[in-house]
């Protein structure tokens, strides 16, 4: 079955794909700039119908601000009127009617003396609903009016008809600020819907009041407000719910108004009582003005787009000709003929492009002929950087075999002197106490000087050095004399670049590496990089040699406890077999040598260090071979040659036997002390065996008495009780 080729899609001509370009980029632009326009006049008209709700909510804040507030100056004439102290009764009952009458918002009066005692009480309403008032009145009252200040409640409402309610009071005071009783009012909200439904917002707008829980004390619906329906879900209310102690005016913003139709609202706290008036109007109106610039935006769009699409057109056509002039001197160019030149008619773009062909022909040129020395360049970079490891691995491998820590030190300062030609170089090993850098080796004649002053740098102190040594952090100075903790040493004075890196094992540190040159700049990451490798391995090895040399210190000291082991058990040993002092045998007899025999003898007095020989006259050649155990001679093997020369062979036998003799005495030693703690074991289990063959302590003490004696074949044993009296013991058992 024959696979159907897809047919490349054939490019489009080069006029096309301008006008099209130019097309694409007018709208872009007309679409920017349309959207940026719309924008900017939807913010001017925001802010616009912003600041309008803003002053007519703050007008309307203003007008139930001044209904309270003339209110209370209502109750403040009013309680100069029937001060508590100094009018009766039925007076104040008589001008508190008279209130009423004049004052169709006040429902109830009631004063109170300093007692906080009803002293005369008025209502409009039936007398259940007049204890209202007496029941309001509860300490919050009087306790901010004993304060001199005003009060004002939360709204609530009436039982029977739901209009909303407010109680107020204020204080009665003397002429010199005494306070003498107050005077409580409730006051009938139901008037300030006339003020509220007279707010204007724009055509179609409208206001309302809320407290500071979010219920609607004044609407133009009353029924909503009689109600004392929870409008605190939105957004303005929310806000002034969160935060009713503001008293600037909001930004205006779109959201589901009361009416649940979208709406541009606003709200602006009263501050005293804690109430907010909230104006809204819907977001046609608000932003009529920005939909129908919006309309013509778009007959604009679309009348800019036409003429730019015949634009584009007429540019492309302009541009082909000279356009294709230059993609032939391009395709030679990258055919390989750098010495092509392009030259366009045309515009200030066409000649533009024509000149960056031509200087990027040259600058392809110069890119050719340099490409061999930055080639080099690089070669040369490389081969010091191969250089460089080579020579830290060089330095790496050093560290790797030797075990001396000053010899490492001494063989690694002066490899990196040498390898990589600095001026300087120095290791420092940090003290027991952590408190001063030590210089353990060097490698210039000012590091030697340095070595026999026993320089050290005290760690934190204004240095290189001391500052590595306190942070644990590599410090590198490519100019000495700009670096703040550089320490100038006059022994090194032509130190222009320096830097130090730590030695650390486990993070903790244990020197520093100190290395300094002539030049200023001397070091790059390279040389730092390089450094790290070295001075990583310089840690493991001082480490290293540090365990290596406390081992070989246990071990002389573990070998010296086991001579001093060694010597001390044989001299007990011996102590208790004098009959074991030698033998001699001449081939036929064999003659137990005395202790007396033995002293003098040369091989016994150097303690067998090396094998003695001496001549005899008489006898040929006498070999004295020391028997030794662990480093402690036993004895001496003492061998008589009839000829006067001795082998090296014969001498190696007799030194290997002696070894093996020691060996053999060692093996019978430790038998021999094992078969002794087993008869003493046998003869504690024997005697305790036989006292435990009775309950009777007469018979006890008589059995332990005669077992010891037969046991230890003694001649007599004894065994006496001691009582408290230590002058008088009694003797319980002889044998």
């Amino acid at each position: 079955m024959e696979t159907k080729k897809k047919n490349p899609r054939s490019a489009r001509s080069l006029s096309t794909t301008l006008a099209t370009a130019f097309l694409i980029l007018s709208v872009v632009i007309l679409l920017a700039s349309g959207g940026l326009q719309l924008f900017f006049n939807f913010q001017t008209q925001q802010q616009a119908v912003s600041s309008q709700q803003q002053v007519i909510a703050q007008d309307a804040a203003k007008t139930v601000s001044s209904f309270i507030e003339d209110n209370f100056n209502v109750l403040s004439t009013t309680v100069g009127l029937i001060h508590p102290n100094t009018i009766l009764p039925a007076a104040q009952t008589q001008v508190m009617q008279s209130l009423l009458a004049t004052q169709p918002a006040f429902r109830q009066f009631a004063i109170f003396n300093d007692q906080n005692n009803e002293t005369a009480m008025v209502s409009r309403v039936q007398s259940a609903g007049a204890e209202v008032i007496t029941d309001l009145a509860t300490k919050e009252v009087f306790a901010q009016t004993q304060k001199d200040q005003r009060y004002i409640g939360s709204v609530y409402f009436d039982p029977i008809n739901n209009e909303p309610l407010i109680l107020m009071a204020v204080p009665a005071v003397n002429a010199v600020g005494v306070y003498q009783g107050t005077l409580v009012a409730e006051l009938n909200l139901i008037s300030m819907f006339n003020l509220v439904d007279q707010l204007k917002v724009g055509n179609t707008g409208y206001g309302y009041v809320v407290d500071s829980k979010g219920k609607l004390i004044a609407f133009k619906d009353t029924s909503l407000t009689l109600k004392g329906k929870d409008v605190s879900n939105l957004k303005p209310v929310n806000e002034f719910i969160l935060n009713p102690a503001s008293t600037t005016a909001n930004q205006a913003s779109l959201y589901s108004g009361i009416n649940g139709a979208i709406v541009v609202g606003t709200y602006v706290p009263l501050g005293t009582p804690d109430w907010a008036v909230v104006t809204e109007l819907p977001w046609q109106e608000a932003y009529r003005a920005t939909i129908q610039i919006g309309a013509a935006s778009v007959g604009i769009f679309l009348v800019l787009t036409a003429l730019a699409a015949v634009a584009g057109a007429w540019v492309a056509r302009r541009l082909t000709v000279p356009l294709t002039k230059l993609t032939g001197t391009a395709t030679a160019i990258a055919a390989g003929d750098l010495e092509q030149r392009a030259s366009a008619q045309g515009g200030v773009e066409i000649e533009a492009l024509a000149s960056a062909f031509n200087n990027m022909t040259d600058q392809m040129r110069r890119l050719i002929g340099g490409l061999e020395e930055r080639v080099s360049e690089r070669a040369r970079v490389l081969e010091k950087r191969g250089l460089e490891l080579q020579n830290a691995a060089q330095i790496v491998r050093q560290v790797s075999t030797i075990q001396d820590t000053n010899t490492l030190l001494d063989q690694v300062t002066r490899l990196i002197k040498e390898r990589f030609g600095y001026y300087h170089t120095g290791i420092f090993l940090i003290d027991d106490n952590e408190e001063y850098a030590v210089l353990k080796a060097a490698a210039s004649d000012a590091g030697q000087l340095m070595l026999a002053n026993k320089h050290r740098l005290k760690s934190g102190e204004t240095s290189i050095v001391g500052n590595v040594a306190e942070t644990g952090e590599a410090h590198i100075a490519l100019d000495v004399g700009t670096d703040a903790v550089h320490f100038q040493n006059p022994l090194l004075p032509y130190t222009r670049s320096e830097m130090a890196l730590p030695l650390k094992v486990s993070n903790r540190i244990i020197g520093i590496l100190d290395i300094q040159s002539d030049k200023t700049n001397a070091f790059d990451q390279s040389n730092i990089s390089v450094m790290q490798i070295v001075t990583d391995q310089i840690s493991i090895g001082i480490e290293r040699a540090q365990l290596l040399q406390g081992l070989q210190e246990n071990k002389a000291i573990m070998e010296l406890n086991l001579q001093e082991n060694t010597s001390r058990t044989w001299s007990k040993f011996l102590e208790g077999h004098n009959e074991f002092v030698g033998y001699q045998f001449d081939g036929v007899t064999m003659e137990l040598l005395s202790k007396a025999s033995m002293d003098g003898n040369e091989a016994m007095q150097n303690n067998g260090a090396v094998p003695a020989q001496r001549e005899n006259d008489k006898a040929g050649r006498t070999l004295e071979v020391p028997i030794q155990l662990r480093g402690q001679t036993l004895g001496i093997l003492n061998l008589q040659f009839q000829g006067m020369d001795i082998p090296p062979e014969t001498l190696r036998l007799v030194e290997d036997a002696a070894n093996r003799l020691a060996l053999a005495l060692e093996n019978a030693r430790l038998v021999a002390e094992a078969e002794q703690r087993a008869d003493r074991e046998r003869v504690i289990s024997q005697v305790t065996t036989r006292m435990r063959e009775t309950l009777d302590i007469d018979t006890i003490l008589k059995t332990a008495v005669k077992e010891m004696r037969q046991s230890l074949a003694l001649s007599e044993a004894e065994i006496r009780l001691q009582l408290t009296d230590a002058s008088n013991p009694t003797e319980v058992s002889h044998a």
